[in-house]
């Protein structure tokens, strides 16, 4: 539950700050309509500031990956919010496919959930935006009712893979499991330390949830049970969710480091890396991994495996290196996008999903990546 006035001051603010939304700007945020990002961005942030909106049902890469650059040059966006993962689909369509295009209006590429690697932020700055594109990755989750971390349009910088700073009236802190706080550079529970307007009030009709899950683990704070660390800019580096992190022979490694260096493979679309138990090292990685096109799957791919186990190392070190590397032509992902890791981790461990669907665009998916992991 969100309080109607303190949602619209938190999302007047995040979008003035995370965009510079003006009213004679055309804006496109692809994210769904039940995705809280599409409220915050669009509906109520965003038309609050009386720009033009433009607004698409449906996978934004269907019927073709180019979906994205056709809308964008037919409505002449000039501001454009969206996923990691969106802009890892366009990578993988190719750079020609940019070329094709009017994209001159595009000044901004805002994101936010989950990760974003600096190769695909690279690509978006240079190849999408020509070298002069801001490219500002935020940080925010439903119950926070804003992407309460990001860079300031014009006024603060923009640091690859980053997820900006804490902006005016956020208070955040990286801790460790007894609640002490993080050195700078170092891995933690992300905790925020302060109340603000647009923080979701209660669970609705179980007021207890809502105290255990977020308020428990570390009195007077709010647990967002993400794995960060405060650089010593005071940068916020998200690294995913601490289910997500792995203890590997007693050190704790975080899935968003590993995917960033399967991503510098000239191969690779899209990475996730999930966890899997291990007797002797507790947990090793196992890498899922979506090629760019061109790739033959009926052939050998023993050699790509190889190639990108490597990378890891090169990119992380040897302690990381992935217990097994499945190339796959797709994987699970919500309407939005998202990569849905638990599928993934489901699928690995048992050969089956539990859990709620509902959000799943791609069922077809866990057959796919089932069919991979048997080969």
């Amino acid at each position: 539950m969100h309080s109607g006035l303190g949602f619209l001051t938190g999302t007047y603010a995040n979008v003035k700050w995370a965009l510079n939304l003006q009213q004679d700007d055309v804006y496109w945020c692809t994210a769904d309509v039940g995705w809280l990002t599409f409220p915050i961005f669009a509906l109520v942030g965003g038309l609050a500031h009386g720009a033009t909106h433009v607004i698409y049902e449906g996978s934004i890469d269907t019927p073709t990956p180019e979906r994205p650059y056709q809308i964008i040059e037919k409505y002449r966006a000039d501001k454009v919010f969206t996923a990691p993962t969106a802009l890892r689909m366009l990578r993988r369509a190719g750079d020609d496919a940019v070329k094709k295009y009017d994209l001159s209006r595009m000044g901004l590429v805002a994101l936010v959930g989950e990760p974003l690697d600096p190769e695909t932020w690279q690509w978006t700055h240079d190849i999408l935006g020509g070298g002069t594109m801001f490219v500002n990755n935020t940080y925010g989750q439903t119950e926070t009712g804003t992407a309460w971390a990001s860079s300031m349009v014009g006024l603060t910088p923009t640091r690859p893979g980053s997820c900006g700073h804490p902006l005016p009236g956020y208070r955040a802190e990286v801790v460790h499991e007894d609640g002490t706080p993080c050195a700078p550079g170092e891995l933690g529970s992300l905790t925020l330390t302060e109340s603000f307007p647009c923080l979701a009030r209660t669970v609705w009709g179980d007021h207890d949830r809502y105290v255990e899950t977020y308020l428990r683990e570390f009195p007077g704070k709010y647990a967002a049970a993400d794995a960060a660390l405060l650089d010593a800019d005071g940068q916020l580096w998200v690294t995913g969710r601490l289910d997500d992190v792995m203890n590997v022979a007693g050190h704790r490694l975080g899935t968003m480091e590993m995917e960033a260096a399967l991503l510098t493979h000239p191969a690779v679309s899209e990475a996730a890396v999930v966890a899997m138990p291990d007797d002797i090292k507790g947990a090793v990685p196992v890498a899922f991994v979506v090629p760019r096109a061109g790739l033959n799957f009926d052939t050998d791919l023993t050699w790509l495996e190889n190639e990108l186990a490597d990378a890891v190392v090169a990119g992380v070190g040897a302690i990381a290196r992935p217990g097994k590397v499945v190339v796959t032509p797709t994987v699970p992902r919500t309407r939005s996008g998202k990569i849905m890791r638990r599928l993934l981790r489901d699928l690995l461990l048992t050969g089956e999903v539990t859990g709620d669907l509902t959000s799943l665009e791609n069922p077809d998916a866990l057959d796919t990546v089932r069919g991979r992991l048997t080969q």
